[in-house]
């Protein structure tokens, strides 16, 4: 599960850079809605690392020979 959610992290963070080279401080056509969806995508990546970090503080450690 951890690595479709880490899958799913990157392809937000991607979706997250091309709206960013999309925005234009001059501009105000679609520009709020644009700010708008990058703080909406980069809560769910907050959201998803978090959910990560907790199943790996979850997972029990393995035992090492040596």
């Amino acid at each position: 599960m951890s690595s479709r959610l880490m899958n799913h992290v990157k392809a937000l963070q991607e979706e997250i850079n091309v709206l960013k080279e999309r925005t234009h401080p001059m501009s105000t056509k679609g520009h709020l809605g644009i700010q708008w969806t990058i703080s909406t995508l980069e809560d769910r990546v907050k959201e998803i690392n978090e959910i990560l970090e907790k199943n790996k503080m979850e997972e029990p450690m393995e035992a090492h020979d040596g």
